[in-house]
């Protein structure tokens, strides 16, 4: 097992702090953090979007001896974060199902020759009886969870493979484990706590007030024209986070159509693809990014001005982690909530379909099993290629319905779900240009399939491996995926290229018989109680949203379980409170004045808010609101004011 740097003196941290980050400091609870993890007590860190967590255990995994092991939920996050640390120069690797076998076993040899400071993995590698052989003949240091949250059953992106996480304290009780997450409440740490097997572990917390961020919420029915007032009036570099694919591109060729520099990015395009319209965002070339949920995780810009919500996040916990990307380098930035009528009945609809009724669930079971295993009278754990269309079919439900459904089944153990399978082909060429064209020549359907490739790809697939989807990418090109993929493996047998067919079907396997479906084999009661903490999570969400008598900032914290002591005097509803708040002299002067205006007759509201000389829009709105509840003045049957012939 691994072991600590006897000695890790506050000059030493602050010098690789400085070395590869070029920090002079460490930002708030993060070197306590450090200390912690260094001491070899298992930790648990909640830190805000933006609160620095990834330096939490890259600075440690570089300070003590051995090698971190990071778990990650997301491949592109695992990418981006081995990316930049060896730019940086930290040895760093991750370890991910896309890799060819050669490429996984030098990776894990690199690892037991200590070769390397960080590994990162996925929960589910950790279930590897290999991976963790060659864990145990190594020098471990510490483990890392990244995104914590998603362990407990309580938190908003609970994830089965993460609960498997309990296995590290069975394997290596020695090890150290730090948890991280931004959104977790009380009931979600105390969980994280129990299922990692945590040791009384330090516990650190940073407050979740953003004292630079202006939270706003408008009900808004037509988003795309206030998105465009919003971006204009704003300025600076900024995300826009929408609930779909289709409107990440509809609403960035909106802004490009008035000539605002915007790109979309959402988990279905190509990595490449991604990874262009990112970097372009992040050096300033794109104003705009337009994204779904996808974007963002280990993102950090410092300098984005406005973060807008294209409709209601799902809960407290998407939505603070998505607003609190605007605004890391302390200055003043926006987290706009636009939302209509409309989002309350979508966001209804997919919980409904994330926690089917007993009935549905009951008949997506019957069908699975119908479909698959009408003779299931063995022990055999067969496997199949998973045919949702077909299931959908069969059952006459949704296919948000029976995804979901497959989803509890596999919780409540019945079946296994492959869903790790490779969604886009890749390919990096090695021939040289005249060698390209003398396929080209010789080949029509070569000419046609090279013609795209290097349409798409340019030089950039000779220097490094390029991903994509062969069905978008030869859309209309009048050659077929299928002779797309015999000529390129054909190429790649030659040597000629390294290719990498696409292989996007997910996978099923049966691990218990069949049995009638009832409350008890289902886990109802288990269910039943994750459906109503998601419909209080969505309630809160809604009166965040609709809120017209509350600071913000403080609904925010209170969430978490953090008190404000006051107000943040920044938020909507913080700036129209100050606006309305009326001294005396200003009362006077406006009573005054509109009983003036009306003895010479009716007046339109607008004339009347317009000749007055004192207050603000709001105070002079207020003033008139509160002549009419007086009944000192009132409304005429065209519309204008008078004053009240009673008074």
């Amino acid at each position: 097992m691994g072991q600590f740097a006897e000695k890790n003196p506050k000059a030493f941290l602050h010098e690789i702090l400085k070395k590869y980050w070029g920090y002079d400091s460490f930002r708030p609870l993060q070197e306590e953090i450090i200390n912690s993890i260094l001491s070899g007590k298992d930790t648990i860190a909640l830190l805000p979007t933006g609160g620095g967590k990834s330096i939490c255990y890259q600075v440690p995994a570089i300070a003590s001896y051995g090698i971190c092991i990071v778990v990650s939920p997301l491949i592109s996050l695992m990418r981006d974060q081995v990316d930049r640390l060896v730019q940086t120069g930290i040895q760093a690797r991750a370890l991910t199902g896309s890799l060819s076998r050669l490429e996984q076993e030098l990776i894990l040899d690199e690892v037991t020759d200590g070769k390397l400071k960080l590994l990162y993995v996925a929960p589910e590698r950790l279930q590897n009886e290999k991976i963790t052989d060659k864990l145990f003949a190594s020098n471990l240091s510490f483990f890392a969870i990244d995104e914590a949250h998603c362990i407990s059953q309580w938190g908003n992106d609970f994830r089965p493979s993460y609960r498997n996480l309990s296995i590290l304290k069975e394997k290596f009780p020695n090890t150290p484990i730090i948890a991280l997450t931004a959104t977790a409440t009380q009931v979600v740490c105390e969980e994280i706590e129990t299922i990692l097997g945590m040791k009384s572990p330090d516990f650190y917390r940073y407050s979740f007030f953003r004292p630079n961020l202006r939270y706003v919420s408008i009900f808004q029915e037509n988003k795309a024209e206030k998105v465009q007032e919003i971006v204009q009036k704003t300025g600076g570099t900024g995300i826009i986070y929408v609930r779909s694919r289709k409107e990440t591109e509809s609403i960035a060729m909106a802004l490009e159509g008035k000539r605002i520099s915007s790109g979309h990015y959402h988990a279905g395009l190509p990595y490449a693809d991604r990874n262009f319209i990112q970097d372009k965002w992040i050096r300033n070339e794109v104003q705009v990014i337009v994204a779904t949920n996808a974007f963002g995780m280990g993102i950090d810009k410092p300098d984005v001005r406005f973060v807008i919500n294209y409709g209601l996040p799902p809960d407290m916990e998407s939505y603070y982690q998505e607003a609190g990307r605007g605004g890391r380098d302390g200055k003043p930035a926006y987290a706009v909530l636009l939302y209509s009528k409309s989002d309350f009945a979508k966001l209804r609809k997919q919980l409904i379909e994330k926690y089917p009724n007993n009935e549905d669930l009951f008949r997506v079971f019957d069908c699975l099993y119908d479909q698959y295993l009408p003779d299931f009278a063995n022990s055999e754990e067969p496997s199949f290629e998973l045919k949702l269309d077909a299931l959908v079919k069969r059952s006459g439900l949704t296919t948000g319905v029976v995804w979901n459904s497959l989803l509890w089944f596999e919780q409540c153990g019945f079946i296994l779900i492959d869903n790790s399978a490779e969604r886009y082909a890749s390919l990096k060429i090695q021939l040289s240009s005249g060698e390209i064209l003398a396929e080209r020549r010789n080949n029509p359907i070569a000419d046609k399939i090279w013609n795209v490739l290097l349409r798409k790809f340019g030089g950039e697939a000779f220097m490094r491996e390029v991903r994509f989807q062969p069905v978008q990418l030869f859309k209309g090109e009048k050659v077929s995926v299928e002779n797309v993929h015999h000529y390129l493996n054909g190429l790649s047998e030659k040597g000629h290229i390294q290719y990498q067919a696409q292989n996007g079907v997910p996978k099923i396997s049966f691990i218990r018989k069949r049995t009638i479906p009832n409350e008890k084999s289902l886990n109802i009661n288990w269910f039943k109680e994750l459906r109503e903490r998601a419909e209080a999570r969505l309630s809160y969400m809604i009166g965040y949203a609709t809120n017209t008598d509350k600071c913000r900032a403080q609904m925010i914290s209170s969430y978490f379980g953090e008190k404000l002591k006051s107000s943040c005097n920044n938020c909507d509803y913080c700036l129209s409170r100050v606006n309305n708040k009326l001294t005396p002299d200003v009362l006077s002067s406006l009573k005054n004045d509109y009983l003036d205006q009306l003895s010479a007759g009716p007046k339109e509201f607008t004339i009347l808010i317009k000749s007055a000389k004192k207050g603000n829009a709001a105070q002079k709105s207020s003033v008139l609101k509160l002549l009419l509840e007086q009944n000192i003045i009132k409304t005429l049957p065209d519309g204008r004011l008078s004053l009240n012939s009673q008074s």
